[in-house]
Parts: C-alpha cells; structure tokens; sequence
C-alpha cells in the first residue's frame, strides 16, 4: 500500500473488538496456531460470541428488537471482491457462518431477511432460538414498565480479524 510501510509478522495475529470477544480469541486460537486456517478462526471466533447467552449485544443473548424478535447479522471478507454477508436473519443462530457460505457458494454479496434464512434452510443450517431466556426476561421486564424509550441494552457487534 501506497504510504504504508508492510510489516512482517511472524506468527498469527486474532484481534478482535470488544472485551466479550477474549474468551472466543482463547478458544480459536490454538487452531490458528497451529497452522490452520484464518478464515476458519474468525468464524469460529465469531459463533463463540453469537452462542454466548452472556452477551447482550449480539447472538443468541442479544437483546430483542422493539417487536420482541431478534434478528442477526452478520459478514465475511477475505478481498474487495470475495465476500460474503446476511442481515435480518430470524431463525438461525450463526449468521457468520451463513455469510460465509454466501461468500464461498453464491455471486451475492448479501441476502436478507426472510431470503437469508431461506438460503440458510437450503444449506442445512439448523433452525434453532435465537432468544437466550435471560435476553427474553429482560425484554418482557422492559414491555411490563411500558416506558416509552428505547429496549433495554446497548447495540454492537464483533469484529475479528
């Protein structure tokens, strides 16, 4: 890259956002290590932290949308033109692994919504809830209050590299 000296590097890097994202970097990581491949890392990575019901802010713990329905979302990239990428998925747990599969399987770029899931069905990705019991208390806490702001919790999502 023009103005941007190349640094070697010796081993793998993993890096990703958000401090929730340590505990799947451990668990990818040996894989990565030992010669395997990055892509393979990052989704793992990635479906460590969609499976967490810990985690409010994406996957399987994150908080409902103000219709009381998760909806997940989710990207891969390895080069401008190789990518992959579902938004609004409604019945699979790991929308990572569905955009990858758009990536490697399909000309898309994205699919979304009901077509993403779909898609996901055609590919045998399992449906399975996309509503930890804890996201869905806090959610019904929130509709019992009736206050008129935002759900509860933050939004985010994870980044790996």
């Amino acid at each position: 890259m023009r103005g941007y000296p190349r640094v070697p590097v010796a081993e793998p890097i993993l890096l990703s956002t958000w401090p929730f994202s340590l505990a799947a970097n451990a668990a990818a990581w040996p894989a990565l290590a030992a010669g395997g491949s990055s892509l393979d890392a990052v989704e793992s990575v990635c479906r460590i932290v969609e499976d967490d019901p810990a985690i409010e802010s994406v996957g399987y713990g994150g908080l409902p949308d103000r219709s009381g329905l998760p909806s997940l979302d989710g990207c891969v990239m390895q080069a401008p033109a190789r990518c992959g990428s579902v938004c609004a998925i409604r019945r699979h747990r790991h929308p990572v692994s569905i955009a990858r599969r758009v990536m490697e399987a399909t000309p898309h770029v994205m699919l979304s919504g009901p077509g993403a899931d779909e898609f996901a069905d055609r590919q045998g990705f399992p449906e399975e809830p996309l509503l930890a019991p804890a996201a869905r208390e806090k959610y019904q806490a929130w509709i019992a209050a009736q206050k008129d702001e935002p759900p509860p919790g933050g939004h985010d999502t994870v980044g790996v590299l």
